[in-house]
Parts: C-alpha cells; sequence; structure tokens
C-alpha cells in the first residue's frame, strides 16, 4: 500500500500582503482563501506535515498528543463537589476535609456530591494531603445515593426489593418498596450505569427521561431483562473503590494517586471517603483530598 502526505503550507498572498496557511498534497500557486489572488513564491513554508494521517515534525517522527480526557471535556482540579440543592452548580459544594480529634470515631467518612445529570463528569486521578497522621489510612470509594423507602410484604407496589444484589427491581404489583421521597427527584435515587471502555452496558432496571425545564425526572419505565440505563439501589453498596487503605505517615504530607486512565461518573453516584485512624493511639489529625475531573462544564 503506497503511502500519502498533505502538508500546512505557508504562503504570502500578494494582495492582502499577509500570511495565510492551508493543507495540500503539493505546493500552492494561488492564495488557500481565494485561488484568484497571486502569491509570493518565494516566501513558501512548509509548517507542519500529515503522513498516512499523522502528523510529523521535519525529522520524520509522528507527533502525538496523549490524553485521557473525553471528547466536549475539560480538566477539572477541584477541593470541593457541586451544591446539589441547585441543579446546575458547579463548585458550590462541600469541600473536601475531614478531621479526626481524640475521642471521635477511630472511622469516619465524608461523602462528595456532584451534578452530573447536565454536566458529563468522570474521574482521572487525585491528591491526598495529610497533617500530624500516625500510619492513618484513607479510602475512597463510589456508592449511589439511597432512596428513602419502606419495606413491608404485601404493600403490592411496582418495586419489590432485591436485597441478594442490593436494589430494588420491577414487580408486576405485588412489590413490597413503596417510596417516601420523590424518586424522580434530581437526587431522589435513580443512579445512571455508564457502559464500559468496550461500550458493555451493565445490568440496569429502570428507564426514564430527564426534563431540564422542571428538574425532575419523568416516564419512569421497567426494564426487567436488565437493559435499562438506571438502578434503583436499595443499600450503600461499593460501586467501585479507586483508593483502598492508603497508608498516611507524617506531620505535614501529600500524596499523588496518578493515572493513565479514567472513568466515567453516572448521575446518582458519590464519592465516599473513609479515614481510619490508628489504634490504640487516638491522637489528632487530618486530611483533604484534590480529585482531578474531566467534565464538560467547570462554572
Amino acid at each position: 500500500m503506497g503511502t500519502s502526505s498533505l502538508s500546512k503550507y505557508r504562503v504570502w498572498c500578494v494582495s492582502e500582503n499577509i500570511y495565510v496557511e492551508g493543507w495540500y498534497e503539493s505546493e500552492p500557486t494561488t492564495c488557500p482563501h481565494n485561488n484568484t489572488h497571486s502569491i509570493n513564491s518565494s516566501l513558501t513554508t512548509i509548517v507542519d506535515v500529515l503522513e498516512n494521517g499523522i502528523s510529523i515534525d521535519s525529522s520524520g517522527k509522528a507527533k502525538v498528543h496523549g490524553t485521557a480526557r473525553p471528547e466536549n471535556t475539560v480538566t477539572y482540579f477541584t477541593g470541593r463537589g457541586d451544591d446539589i440543592t441547585i441543579p446546575n452548580n458547579v463548585g458550590g459544594g462541600d469541600r473536601f476535609a475531614i478531621k479526626h480529634n481524640i475521642g471521635d470515631p477511630m472511622s469516619q467518612s465524608i461523602y462528595a456530591d456532584f451534578n452530573i445529570i447536565n454536566n458529563e463528569t468522570w474521574i482521572k486521578e487525585g491528591y491526598i494531603i495529610w497533617q500530624h497522621a500516625d500510619i492513618d489510612h484513607m479510602t475512597m470509594a463510589v456508592v449511589p445515593r439511597v432512596p428513602a423507602y419502606t419495606h413491608v410484604e404485601g404493600a403490592n407496589t411496582n418495586f419489590r426489593l432485591y436485597s441478594a444484589g442490593g436494589i430494588i427491581i420491577p414487580a408486576a404489583g405485588n412489590g413490597d418498596v413503596t417510596f417516601t421521597g420523590d424518586i424522580l427527584a434530581m437526587h431522589g435515587g435513580l443512579v445512571y450505569m455508564p457502559p464500559s471502555d468496550k461500550g458493555v452496558k451493565p445490568p440496569a432496571f429502570w428507564n426514564a427521561t430527564w426534563n431540564n425545564t422542571t428538574h425532575k425526572f419523568e416516564n419512569l419505565t421497567a426494564a426487567p431483562t436488565g437493559n435499562g440505563s438506571y438502578n434503583i439501589f436499595a443499600f450503600e453498596v461499593t460501586l467501585n473503590r479507586f483508593v483502598n487503605s492508603v497508608p498516611l505517615l507524617g506531620d505535614d504530607g501529600n500524596l499523588r494517586l496518578t493515572s493513565e486512565d479514567c472513568s466515567q461518573v453516572g448521575h446518582g453516584m458519590r464519592f465516599k471517603v473513609t479515614i481510619e485512624s490508628t489504634e490504640p493511639d487516638d491522637h489528632i489529625w487530618g486530611a483533604s483530598f484534590v480529585l482531578t475531573l474531566f467534565r464538560a462544564k467547570t462554572v
């Protein structure tokens, strides 16, 4: 198979008295944006080359821009979540910090919440900053937002608790779950299940459409074969664990948890950060963290 190349030429357009650039298979003889205008060929230069669709430099090496960032997103470093009481808020939520005082529970957790339904969000990596740690530990997991409900056999609803999977699945009028909160609210309990990097969707038992005017879901329908887009979780199960019991030591320290990959965060998912203090020597210490996200909107 033969090779093909395109070159980006910078030419001097005599009529406009300016340089103009354009891609060509061979050196142009007229101005790129108007073929009736003449050029000064002695000033023509090549500024870039594509070989078989690959940009190369003057020595023939391919020019590669490596990034895990999905299209239509930008890099976002944040030390706080979104205010989930304001549907389109970005960055106005709780700060990512936790402090352990003597006498506090030896295991403490905080949550980081985001508005994702209108703001595609991916996680890439994170940073941990700590003070006065003595081989204490931090874990970060992704958990679902759980709706308010009652579980009564014989309630005869369209929702049934499947405790083995920790989810609420469709029922045909013989269900045992009654929601006491609004399951259609923005953060009422519907959790979007993103496909894998190969496009494989995990089992999901509900479909719904988002109304951007009312800021609520509507048209909640069952997907009993698991081919839906949303799940409703009955318990706070661990969906993913990005950081597992990382040890922290020293009066002051920081750690970058680097990655070349990224994972999509589904609407309704929360980051749960847990610190575990060393026993039996209780002591005052604290930690905070920063997340590197890719988001469609940063403000």
